[in-house]
Order: structure tokens, then sequence, then C-alpha cells
């Protein structure tokens, strides 16, 4: 125990210490928390080389309860032995996908596993549909095979008329 009659605090160093720089971190941080980088802002997300952006964003699903009972209820339907599709024109700048798989489809492994299927589906053919539509898919089968899928998927886009009638290179009619 130290006392203040004896002095013994003047033992105690009163040099300061300067803090030594972490070596893993050279250099300020230039871009600091909330502001981005312009050049990665500028090139959001994956592209290929024609323009097209194959990301599945959150602007493009569905997610709330009210969007999927207007579908219901006011939208177009196409029943095939995989699926019930849905769609409704909504004029929006993006098509947009909502997709519900029941408990009769299987455990959550099957029901996960069709529902990545379908995103895919989804995700790699969204440049081909026109603008402007709401998409739910109410899965059936759990068994469902990729091919048989996106056969399926593409035969209710054609059906429905969700097709823009041209690929990008604009040599073909999808029609």
């Amino acid at each position: 125990m130290l006392s203040r009659e004896t002095g013994d605090e003047a033992d105690i160093s009163a040099v300061q210490y300067q803090e030594e720089k972490d070596p893993r971190f050279q250099e300020k941080d230039e871009y600091p928390m909330g502001q981005a980088n312009p050049e990665k802002a500028q090139s959001k997300g994956k592209e290929k080389a024609d323009g097209v952006s194959y990301r599945f964003t959150r602007d493009e699903r569905i997610r709330k309860r009210n969007d999927f009972l207007r579908i219901y209820a006011e939208g177009g339907r196409y029943v095939c032995p995989e699926f019930v599709g849905f769609h409704l024109k909504t004029g929006n700048a993006l098509s947009r996908l909502g997709m519900s798989v029941g408990k009769k489809a299987g455990g959550s492994v099957v029901r996960n596993r069709l529902k990545r299927r379908i995103r895919e589906v989804f995700r790699l053919h969204k440049h081909l549909l026109k603008p402007g539509y709401d998409i739910v898919i109410n899965a059936r089968k759990g068994d469902s095979k990729y091919s048989e899928l996106e056969e399926a998927m593409l035969g209710f886009f054609k059906c429905a008329g969700l097709m823009a009638g041209r690929r990008l290179d604009g040599d073909a009619d999808l029609t």
C-alpha cells in the first residue's frame, strides 16, 4: 500500500509512451465507413460482356404478403406438373420473382434445393423477360430436376407472354 507521507509515488514513471502503429494497417482507410469507392460503385455486380447483370438483387424479389395476395387475386395463372405460376403486370422497371414451396414438396433440404433452382432459372433468364411483371412460382414437386424445371419455367414465360420477343443479339425470335 502506498502512503503519501513516504513519497513512494515519486517512483512512478510519468513518461508518456507514443502509440505504436499496427503493422496490419499501414495507412488511413482510403474510403471511411459510409463512403463508397467510386470505381466500385460504377461497376455494381457481375456483368458479362453484353452488359447484362446476372445478379438476383433484393429489388427483384417479392417479399411482402400483400404483394403475393394481389398477384394471386388479380394476376394470370399457369399450371404444370412442377409448379403453379402466377403473373401480374405492374409497370415497374424490373420484373420480380416470388416463390413458395409447401411441406408437401419434401423436407427442408428438398424445399431449399427447389427454391435455389427456381431462383437460378429466373436469374439466368431474366434478361429475356419483359420488364414490369411480378411472377410468383408455387412449387408442387420436390423431385424436379433442374432441366425439367427450366423447361417448365421457360414454357410458362412464353405462354404468359412474359418473354421480350427477341434475344439480346437480336437475331432470332423467341416466339
